[in-house]
């Protein structure tokens, strides 16, 4: 048989030989079109004129009893009345025909389209139904509108029952080739006999005349796993030898296309198989939406976990990597002092070595990882397969820090890879997200750095400090001992000997605070917990000033340590109170825990700095508006003491004015 009179012969199959009744060709492009929307049911009506009943055309509906011809009549009605396409998501929600679905058999989804005659009259209708509510797709509804169109230039080559000639092959497969579903059918041999435009797009290859054993050599057909399929199990050989073959994946082409594949035997009338059908729909997009949605997703995990960029970066490029089939990765932080890239972390695919490891530095404009620095944009090479390079692709996206590149991803495959815009997007939302960690890396770090040496700085000076006043205070004492009481001016000199000595107090004070400070964060200031009669250390800290509790409570802790923490309450409170204002001092117990507080009637402390005055050298506006003395340690100090003794301290506004201090410690370890 000619490729020519094969054509023909198919032809033949799909719209009836002569003699046949008219429903049984129309049968058989109802079911193809049934194969390519996946609609449970596909029909074709016509209307008798002055009013007369439907008459079925055809009719592809696995699902019912042979006997079961009933039609949704007002539907299918309507569409012939109106003369134009009726889409119907869901028959029970759309108020537009809910009267016409009830005439008749009511499918939850229908699609409907005029079949016209000579002069556009519409005389029936194709439709596309579904037990189940469903969303029509516009590729969908584009085939039942072809369907209806074919059918309606078929009807009177049925009518007059006669073989199709060269120009109905010729319909046939211009209609075939309008699709973007790959159509493949094959006759009863398991010779191809069609094989649209779309289907020979994905797989890069012409069909010729061949049957299953010759499908796996001529086309290029793999499992999801990468592992070719033989000829006799792709889904159109499966459908050949009478198997229905719904929602197989596969990937087919040079360019490894992920496809959705669904096949159908086609049977004559007398139950004789005449071939199969298959169409073959490009899914490619829809998964590669999936694979950048999740690799995003991971990516960002990644990036959460991370504690340094190496460990960053390795990440992140086994993720990409792994998910969009690259070999080999790198990832270059750029180092402005000398101008170039060094490279921070490596990724290459399992039982896959890089020909050789990357270099260690790469200069601007070298290879495509340097050309994406100098550039400031990605760079995508298919690689020389020519000269027989290791590498048939690679592809370079700077990582920008605001304005400034300060590094680049790079992937290498030995594949052909053609990564489209939205991966290329996708991949620049990475490195993105890479530029945002390495900032924050680089700020934490220069914050740390800066923790350090201003720490440093507080301990030098704090020791440097402290041996001159020492020298000082000790000096004025021995003034103050010496002055004669007969000594001119003695009363004046003493003044000033007591002030240096309050001044040198103060500044020893300061000086036993930052040492304190840096002892905190270097790990080497501890407390030593033993039981300790809080009571005692009140009192001890609030001098004259009474106190309002039990004769003894005892606590674990460092005496010294929470004696530091209530005279500094204490002094606050009195320093804090104009004109000797009163000063309330109460411990006592709150379930497991020991309470102090100190309250005054002061200056007080606004709302929203209640909190933040804990932090190291902070002040509130109230008191340093006012003059009032002080480094902003104290609290800082005091806060630290008491979480190390596992209790807590805050401060609340006081009715009437002033500040509440309230100190909680636990009665037992």
């Amino acid at each position: 048989m000619t490729r020519r009179n094969s054509h023909v012969a198919l032809f033949g199959a799909l719209t009836g030989p002569d003699g046949a009744d008219a429903a049984l060709p129309i049968d058989r492009l109802l079911r193809i079109a049934a194969t390519a929307t996946r609609a449970p049911i596909t029909l074709a009506v016509l209307h008798e004129p002055a009013g007369g009943p439907l008459t079925l055309l055809g009719r592809h509906d696995p699902a019912a009893p042979a006997a079961d011809v009933t039609l949704p009549q007002g539907l299918l009605t309507a569409v012939i009345a109106a003369g134009l396409p009726i889409i119907v998501n869901d028959t029970a929600f759309d108020r537009r025909y809910r009267t016409a679905a009830l005439r008749g058999a009511t499918p939850a989804a229908f699609a409907g389209f005029p079949i016209r005659d000579r002069y556009e009259h519409a005389i029936g209708a194709v439709a596309l139904a579904d037990r189940q509510a469903r969303a029509w797709t516009t590729r969908e509804l584009d085939i039942a509108d072809q369907t209806a169109q074919l059918v309606s230039a078929a009807l009177p080559r049925c009518s007059g029952r006669r073989r199709p000639g060269p120009g109905g092959e010729a319909f046939l497969m211009a209609l075939l080739d309008t699709l973007d579903t790959g159509v493949a059918a094959c006759d009863a041999d398991g010779r191809l006999r069609l094989f649209n435009r779309a289907l020979r797009d994905m797989l890069g290859a012409e069909h010729g005349e061949t049957g299953p054993a010759d499908w796996a050599s001529r086309f290029v057909v793999n499992d999801l796993s990468g592992n070719p399929v033989p000829g006799e199990a792709m889904p159109l050989a499966r459908a050949l030898h009478g198997e229905p073959v719904r929602g197989v994946e596969q990937l087919v082409g040079p360019r490894q296309r992920h496809v959705l594949v669904n096949g159908l035997p086609i049977v004559g009338p007398d139950g004789a198989r005449l071939g199969a059908v298959a169409a073959v729909h490009d899914i490619s997009l829809r998964r590669q939406a999936e694979r950048l949605a999740e690799c995003e997703l991971q990516v960002c995990y990644a990036l959460a976990d991370a504690e340094d960029t190496a460990t960053a970066g390795a990440a992140v490029l086994r993720i990409v990597g792994t998910a969009f089939g690259w070999t080999c990765g790198q990832l270059w932080l750029a180092d402005d002092t000398d101008d170039i890239l060094r490279c921070s972390a490596t990724w290459h695919a399992e039982q896959h070595d890089c020909p050789e490891p990357p270099p260690a530095i790469l200069g601007r404009g070298d290879g495509p990882a340097g050309r994406a620095w100098k550039t400031n944009a990605a760079v995508l090479e298919p690689g020389d397969t020519d000269r027989g390079g290791s590498h048939r692709t690679a592809l370079a996206l700077p990582i920008r820090d605001a304005d400034t590149t300060v590094g680049v991803l790079a992937f290498t495959a030995d594949t052909v890879q053609e990564p489209g815009d939205p991966v290329v997007a996708l991949l620049s939302g990475v490195a993105a997200h890479l530029g945002q960690f390495l900032h924050r890396t680089r700020a934490a770090a220069l914050r740390l750095d800066l923790a350090a040496a201003r720490d440093e700085y507080l301990g030098l000076i704090g020791h440097e400090l402290r041996s001159p006043l020492t020298v000082i205070s000790t000096y004025v004492e021995l003034l103050a001992a010496d002055l004669p009481a007969d000594h001119p001016g003695h009363d004046d000199l003493r003044s000033m000997l007591d002030a240096v000595e309050r001044s040198t107090g103060t500044l020893r004070r300061i000086i036993d605070q930052l040492i304190d400070l840096a002892a905190l964060d270097a790990g080497q200031a501890v407390v030593h917990r033993v039981p300790v009669d809080l009571m005692a250390v009140v009192r001890d800290a609030a001098g004259d000033i009474g106190v309002d509790g039990p004769a003894a409570l005892v606590v674990p802790g460092d005496r010294d340590r929470l004696g530091q923490v209530v005279a500094h309450l204490v002094a606050n409170a009195v320093l804090y109170s104009p004109d000797g204002g009163p000063v309330e001092i109460a411990v006592g117990r709150d379930g497991p825990h020991a309470v102090v507080t100190v309250a005054d009637r002061g200056v007080g402390v606004d709302p929203d700095e209640l909190e933040t005055v804990f932090g190291r050298f902070q002040r509130g506006r109230n008191v340093r508006h006012q003059g009032y003395p002080g480094a902003g340690l104290g609290l800082s100090l005091s806060r630290t003491f008491t979480e190390q003794h596992g209790g807590s301290l805050r401060l609340d506004a006081r009715d009437g004015g002033g500040t509440v201090a309230t100190l909680r410690l636990p009665v037992e370890t």
